[in-house]
């Protein structure tokens, strides 16, 4: 068989192996995630300086979930991807405790160790607060001031809770009905214990909750339970206090949600766009949503168990003019507050059209940042950076096994014997050999990474790299497992075109097959796919070992390939040791 046409046979092969590796995972890397598959699942926290939106998975990724965060004047950075079902989240200083849901609720911590946010101190969050007495998912945790039997700020949870209630015509065996109410627990060294209770409380489980504690009170707002919305306020300094049931404002104004802002307890409500209004705004750009379905939203601050006269309108300055802000009505906005207690803003977050919004509120309604959350409509992968440098890995000894099965030499296999006049390279040479070829590549890679996410800093990048932290975005590890590709390929072609890429040749050395003949393509491109897999961590400490212990240095791939780099031969000519008309050794077969 014609040598050329066995080597374009090979090269075949190997292409269609590669095209149908790619094919195979073509969807693999992620797809758009549109507003609509968002709803339910965004969880929104704030601390001194840093904001946590927590994005819950559904469908096959329905136990994990992602984290995208950003400090003031900052980027938005995506966190991918946990493993968990969050039911709330709380943040402190720059750590965000995350409790799970189910039947045996845990909390998780998250730590930042860099002031750009990232990356995490290790690929898992830490174990939190101990179960203590959360025997159910909370639906509300907030920060608190020392209350209770603590000492010390810490958190209050609210969980719902839902018992049987006997009535005198039913044995214990045959419940009546179900009675909802709610627990409200606090953090007491380092458990959950349990701080207060309310029974009796028609909707209180798959109600909307939100909660707040600031002085001595603790404030909790039940949307949508039962048939009514409720705020309960609770006087914890005194111990024969009970909630109370605080006075909402009338129609058509509807509570949201409750908070703490500069030390101030608040409670933002909504109010329909009144058909009056004359050229309202939004902060969609071009909206053509009709006014009917427009919101606008106030802040109420609370004064104990009462709510405060006059409410703060939520509007933006427009060429100096308030404008009030006006929100979808089909939304339903989320908020939390940010920043140190005593500057705390409100963080306004909602759906419109087919994106994410967020403003940010001062407490006397000033609107003084608005933008769009781009971050949660990227495409998410579906692979964490980990495993798509394991999926790297494995597709590397399948292309060597098709390089075995259908491109090895008919015939039987000699054995390997060096010419007496080559003399095999030393090991130092080849390794600055191999930095002289890499550095150009993979400063390529680290270029087309900063391209693709310049907001990445170099500690980033190399965590990515390194795959100390699965979470890390992926980009940087794929554009430097697409420079290491191009790496082989180059070194493929320079082999078997002039027997020595560059840095072979500055370095006076070059690769021949066992025959002393330069190598076929067959033999470079096996010799350099195998590269990949000798230098990934810990298989390095074994392949290092190989050339020690072969007798003409050859590495893995050169045993596999049937090849040896040697000296480069100077020729008969520039040999000051050879004389003129000598013939030269004979070679050893």
């Amino acid at each position: 068989m014609n040598p050329s046409h066995g080597n374009r046979r090979f090269i075949a092969v190997v292409a269609v192996a590669i095209f149908a590796t790619a094919a195979l995972q073509g969807d693999a890397w992620g797809s758009k995630v549109s507003p609509s598959e968002q709803t339910g699942r965004i969880l929104l926290s704030g601390g001194q300086d840093v904001l946590w939106i927590v994005r819950r998975g559904q469908g096959e990724t329905a136990n994990k979930f992602d984290l995208i965060i950003r400090r003031p004047g900052g980027k938005w950075r995506t966190l991918r991807r946990f493993s968990g079902n969050p039911a709330a989240i709380v943040a402190w200083d720059r750590r965000l405790n995350v409790v799970s849901g189910g039947k045996d609720p845990n909390t998780s911590v998250f730590s930042l160790s860099s002031d750009e946010g990232m990356p995490l101190r290790d690929d898992q969050p830490k174990p939190g607060f101990d179960r203590g007495e959360m025997k159910n998912p909370p639906a509300a945790i907030c920060p608190a001031p020392p209350l209770g039997r603590s000492n010390f700020p810490g958190f209050i949870a609210v969980v719902p809770h839902e018992r049987d209630k006997l009535s005198t015509a039913t044995t214990a065996s045959q419940p009546d009905r179900k009675q909802s109410g709610l627990t409200i627990l606090q953090t007491v060294e380092g458990q959950w214990k349990p701080l207060s209770s309310i029974d009796n409380i028609p909707g209180a489980v798959g109600a909307r909750i939100s909660a707040a504690a600031a002085g001595n009170w603790v404030y909790v707002l039940l949307v949508g339970a039962g048939e009514t919305t409720r705020l309960l306020a609770w006087d914890a300094s005194n111990d024969k206090s009970t909630w109370k049931n605080v006075a909402l404002p009338d129609n058509p104004r509807q509570p949201l949600i409750v908070s703490v802002l500069q030390n101030q307890p608040v409670l933002v409500t909504t109010v329909p766009a009144g058909s009056t209004t004359t050229s309202p705004a939004t902060l969609g750009e071009n909206s053509k949503l009709p006014k009917r379905t427009r919101i606008g939203l106030s802040i109420h601050e609370l004064q104990a168990d009462k709510i405060a006269d006059s409410p703060h309108s939520i509007e933006y300055r427009d060429r100096d003019k308030p404008q009030p802000l006006f929100l979808p009505g089909s939304s339903i906005p989320q908020g939390c507050s940010l920043g140190k207690a005593s500057e705390s803003k409100l963080v306004l977050f909602w759906r419109e059209n087919k994106s994410y919004r967020l403003a940010l509120v001062e407490l006397n309604g000033e609107v003084i940042k608005n933008e769009e959350v781009e971050e949660l409509l990227k495409t998410a992968p579906m692979f964490e950076t980990r495993e798509i440098i394991d999926y790297f890995l494995l597709a590397i000894p399948a292309l060597l096994l098709v390089f075995i099965v259908f491109g090895r030499r008919k015939g039987p296999i000699s054995p390997m014997i060096l010419p007496a006049r080559f003399i095999p390279a030393t090991i130092p040479k080849r390794i600055v050999a191999i930095i002289i070829d890499w550095v150009p590549f993979s400063l390529l890679g680290l270029l087309a990474t900063r391209v693709v996410r310049p907001d990445l800093t170099m500690e980033d990048i190399t965590a990515a790299i390194m795959a100390r932290d699965s979470n890390i975005p992926f980009e940087p590890v794929l554009c430097m497992l697409i420079a290491l590709m191009v790496w082989v390929i180059y070194g493929s072609i320079m082999e078997s075109r002039f027997g020595a890429t560059l840095g072979k040749m500055a370095m006076r050395i070059e690769v021949t097959s066992a025959d002393g003949t330069r190598p076929t393509i067959r033999q470079a491109i096996l010799r350099n796919l195998i590269r990949p897999i000798e230098l990934s961590w810990p298989i390095l400490i074994v392949t290092m070992a190989i050339p020690l212990l072969t007798r003409t240095h050859q590495r893995l791939g050169d045993i596999m390939a049937r090849t040896v780099v040697i000296e480069k031969l100077r020729s008969p000519n520039s040999d000051d040791s050879q004389k003129a008309g000598e013939e030269p050794p004979d070679e050893k077969e």
